[in-house]
């Protein structure tokens, strides 16, 4: 899902006009960023404390 796929289905839900699967696309983008964010703070972790 694209930044932009993303922010149109934040911009539905907030008009109130989300459809059902539309809200599931939603949280799953949520999810996926939440991931993605886990994933880069655990290199970061890593590139500045390499074990020895």
């Amino acid at each position: 899902m694209t930044r932009e796929q993303l922010l149109h289905l934040v911009d539905r839900a907030r008009r109130g006009v989300i459809l059902p699967a539309e809200l599931d696309q939603l949280h799953h983008g949520i999810e996926t960023v939440h991931a993605r964010l886990d994933e880069l703070e655990q290199q970061i972790i890593r590139h500045n404390y390499p074990t020895r």
